[in-house]
């Protein structure tokens, strides 16, 4: 089986998405998923994409790194999945949902995306620091990636939203009910 670079594989997996039939347009509705499976599947296509994007971002940010590249790739892409999957999962349990309406939905995504660039920024800043020791790199390397994967997780999260699955979300918490009740009002 030949190689295939993770570019290709998540530009495939966004084909996908783009061309598949919305979830709202489906004949039947398709079983509600979990939230774990959601989030899980949401951030393999995110991720794959992303860390694409990372590799290139160290071999020029992070030129001065000892670590190779592979190593790297590897500590990025576990510590990547599992921020985002725990950030997903605590905003599907803990955070409003964005299927009340398109202006909920743009507030909502907007909101989620700041609060996932802020957990993603400083993990890229201790994985840059991690690698060099030199806190202008890794600075310079947390820039360089939240300018360029805010809008691959906006994309991403725009996809999953009108293309993916129900999610089987928990019951309202109070403070997601109160902040639902607010996003209704406006």
């Amino acid at each position: 089986m030949p190689f295939l670079p993770n570019g290709v594989i998540g530009g495939a997996a966004a084909l996908c998405l783009l061309t598949g039939t919305p979830v709202h347009a489906a004949a039947q509705p398709a079983e509600p998923v979990s939230v774990w499976s959601l989030s899980f599947y949401k951030a393999l296509t995110y991720e794959l994409v992303a860390n694409s994007a990372d590799v290139v971002l160290y071999a020029t940010a992070l030129s001065s790194a000892a670590a190779s590249e592979g190593v790297f790739a590897a500590v990025n892409g576990f510590t990547s999945m599992a921020t985002y999957i725990t950030h997903e999962a605590a905003w599907q349990h803990y955070g409003p949902a964005m299927d009340q309406s398109a202006d909920t939905a743009v507030t909502v995504g907007v909101a989620k995306t700041v609060s996932y660039r802020a957990v993603s920024a400083a993990r890229y800043l201790a994985l840059g620091y991690a690698f060099t020791g030199d806190p202008w790199s890794s600075a310079g390397f947390a820039l360089a990636t939240a300018a360029t994967h805010t809008l691959l997780y906006a994309g991403n999260e725009y996809l999953w939203h009108v293309h993916g699955p129900a999610v089987q979300r928990p019951a309202a918490a109070p403070e997601r009910a109160v902040l639902e009740a607010e996003l209704e009002l406006q």
